[in-house]
This record gives structure tokens, C-alpha cells and sequence, in this order.
């Protein structure tokens, strides 16, 4: 078996409970219970640790919370008018619909804070990083003409999930450790954007350009990254476009189940990245190296690895290649085990100790190849015939 390295993406879902105001709810994470008790009765709770409290529904106007820890807390609808949260840690907190009129927010780090529904107005203190991320979730595209003049580039640890936003224009933003899952994001513009460790579950990224961009360390599982193009019917909408990655950095990111469907991925960086039962059909991977990858249960059907060149120590076990074109690749030491390659184009590759036990090779061409301990044992081989295990 081959050995990788691949990244489990951490995903931040926000769970909160709407309750009553004078109800104080049990915490996912530990607090300390003399802090919060010290909050219910005074509303006066500087440098407090209050991680992961529910908080619901609180009543907390006026209340100091200067330097207090509430990462992960849930505000959800609380009422924080006036309220003292200079310095406070609110990373990962639920603040939908609380109401922040005249709080001071001054430095607070809202990295991957909920903010969708938050009363912000002029009275509040609010950085000018978080007060953009406040307006995009809460405006969507309405909000991009006077977020744009103040600099809208600048999302890094946004909480962007679930926002619809097609076709929005994020050349070189700084999206690191961003939240963007079920993001609508369709046919954006992301040359050159950093995307490092963001969070991309089920994001719709179709006929997305992301040249050049930084995607390491992120998390893509069953995200939608299709061209435009429908391969199935030959039809495609007006001016349908690719799904472009040429030459972004995915080194470590997890695409485990991604639909990748005719993107382009010339040049691109895939060192690590967990491609197991991703759909590449129709891709392309000009200049990518896929050596040693995890490619198990991979959809490759139709995909023209011709001009990759090498594919050595790939473990494309159970791996749908049908009809893909694998000419001249080398795949020394692949692991292509109950591997689909029906119709599939091995003309000149090398299969020096390729496993290809239980396979599937009906109707593939395999002129010029060169074997040397490879391994057909119980393949079906292009003629048809079972090969017999020796």
C-alpha cells in the first residue's frame, strides 16, 4: 500500500439555541463557572474566560467584556448595546442577530465569527477589516461598491459561509483561514487570491478562475469546481467557461469528493492533496506531478494525462480511467487495482512494477508498453480474457 499525507480539514459549524434571555445554557466547551456567574449577576466580566458559553438571548447591555476569552460562545440574538468588548476574543462566536449598536469592538478578533444578522450601526466600534466582512455577509454583492473603496481585498478569517455571491471579483483578496462553505461563488474571479487553510466544504465554485491562487491546507471536500461545459450533453450556457487552476497552489489541501469535471489544472501544485473519489473527468493536468498521490476511487474517465508525464508510485486503486489517454505516462510502482481502464490509451507508458490485479483493460491499447514485474493477475485484458494468476 502507498503512504500519504493528507489534511483532515477542520470545519467550524456554529450551534447555537435560541432561549429565553434569563436562560444560561449549557457550554460545548469548558468555562469557568465562577466567570460566568460573576457575568449573570453584574454583567462586569473583564478578562473573563467564558469559552464556548451559550448565551442566547442574553440580556448583556452595558456589559464589560474587555479581554474576555468567548471563543466559540453562542450570542445568537443577544443584546450587546453599549457593551464593552475592546480586546475580547470572539473567534468562532455565533453573533447572528445580536444587536452590537454602540458596542466597542475596538481590536476585537472576530476570526470566523458569525456576524450574519448583527446589528452594526454608526455607534458601534468595530474595526474597518470586521465592519467589511459584517457588511458582505449581511448586504451581499449590494454592499461590494463602497466595501471595494475601503478594501474589500482583505477577508482573511471571514466567516463567508453560505453567502451568494456569483460572479463576484476577488482578485488577490486575502482569504486565509476563511469560512466559505455552501458559499455560492460561481464564475468569481479569484486570480492570484490566498485561500490558505479556508474552509470550502460544498462551495460552488463553477467557472471559477483561481490562477495563481493559494489554496494550500484547504478545505474543498465535495466542493464544485466543473467548467461551465456540459460534457455529458455537449451543450454548455453562453460564454461557458473553465473551472482555471492553472498554476495554484493546492499542496496539502483536501479535495476528497470534489467535482472537479474539466478544470483546468496546468502547472498546479498537488503535492499531498487527497483527491480519494474526487471526479476528474475530462480534466486537464498539463505539467502536474501526480507522483506518489492518493488518487483511490478517483473519477479520471476521459481525462487526457498524456502531457503529465508522471503518474510512478500513484495509488489509483478502484480509479475510474475509462477512456482516459495515459500515453507515454509513467506508472512505475501504480497502484491500478480493480482499476476501470476500459478503452483506455497505454500506448509507450511504463508499467515497471504496476499492479494492475483485478483490473479492467477491455478495449485498452497497450502497444509499445514496457513491463518488467507487472502484475495482471486477474485483470481483464484487452482482448477480453481474464488473465490467469501464476
Amino acid at each position: 500500500m502507498h503512504t500519504r499525507k493528507s489534511l483532515r480539514g477542520k470545519i467550524f459549524l456554529g450551534m447555537g439555541f435560541w432561549l429565553n434571555p434569563l436562560v444560561w445554557g449549557v457550554p460545548a466547551q469548558a468555562f469557568n463557572e465562577g466567570d460566568l456567574q460573576m457575568l449573570q449577576a453584574t454583567r462586569q466580566c473583564p478578562n473573563c474566560d467564558l469559552q464556548g458559553a451559550e448565551l442566547s438571548g442574553a440580556y448583556l447591555r452595558g456589559a464589560n467584556l474587555r479581554g474576555a476569552d468567548l471563543t466559540g460562545a453562542t450570542l445568537n440574538g443577544a443584546d450587546l448595546r453599549e457593551a464593552t468588548l475592546l480586546q475580547t476574543t470572539l473567534q468562532e462566536t455565533d453573533l447572528r442577530h445580536a444587536n452590537l449598536s454602540g458596542a466597542n469592538l475596538h481590536q476585537a478578533d472576530l476570526t470566523r465569527a458569525r456576524l450574519y444578522g448583527a446589528i452594526v450601526n454608526d455607534s458601534t466600534t468595530l474595526d474597518d477589516h470586521w465592519r467589511r466582512v459584517h457588511s458582505l455577509v449581511t448586504k451581499g454583492l449590494a454592499s461590494l461598491e463602497t466595501a471595494a473603496e475601503t478594501g474589500l481585498l482583505d477577508l482573511q478569517g471571514a466567516d463567508l459561509s453560505g453567502v451568494n455571491l456569483p460572479g463576484i471579483d476577488l482578485t488577490g483578496a486575502n482569504l486565509t483561514e476563511a469560512q466559505l462553505d455552501g458559499a455560492n461563488l460561481q464564475d468569481a474571479n479569484l486570480q492570484g487570491a490566498n485561500l490558505s487553510q479556508s474552509s470550502l466544504v460544498g462551495t460552488n465554485l463553477r467557472g471559477a478562475i483561481l490562477v495563481d491562487s493559494d489554496l494550500s491546507q484547504s478545505n474543498l471536500r465535495g466542493s464544485d469546481l466543473r467548467s461551465q461545459y456540459d460534457y455529458v450533453t455537449g451543450e454548455s450556457p453562453p460564454d461557458a467557461t473553465l473551472t482555471d487552476l492553472t498554476g495554484a497552489n493546492l499542496d496539502d489541501a483536501d479535495l476528497q469528493a470534489a467535482i472537479l469535471e474539466g478544470a483546468l489544472l496546468e502547472s498546479a501544485n498537488l503535492e499531498g492533496v487527497n483527491l480519494l473519489g474526487a471526479q476528474l473527468t475530462h480534466i486537464n493536468l498539463q505539467g502536474v506531478d501526480l507522483q506518489d498521490q492518493d488518487l483511490i476511487n478517483a473519477d479520471l474517465s476521459g481525462a487526457d494525462l498524456s502531457q503529465m508525464g508522471n503518474l510512478s508510485n500513484a495509488n489509483l486503486s478502484g480509479a475510474n480511467l475509462s477512456g482516459s489517454n495515459l500515453s507515454g505516462v509513467d506508472l512505475s510502482g501504480a497502484d491500478l487495482t480493480y482499476a476501470n481502464l476500459q478503452r483506455a490509451n497505454l500506448s509507450h507508458t511504463t508499467l515497471k512494477g504496476t499492479d494492475f490485479e483485478g483490473a479492467d483493460l477491455t478495449g485498452a491499447t497497450l502497444e509499445g508498453i514496457e513491463v518488467d514485474s507487472t502484475n495482471f493477475c486477474g485483470a481483464t485484458m484487452p482482448d477480453g480474457n481474464i488473465r490467469e494468476c501464476e
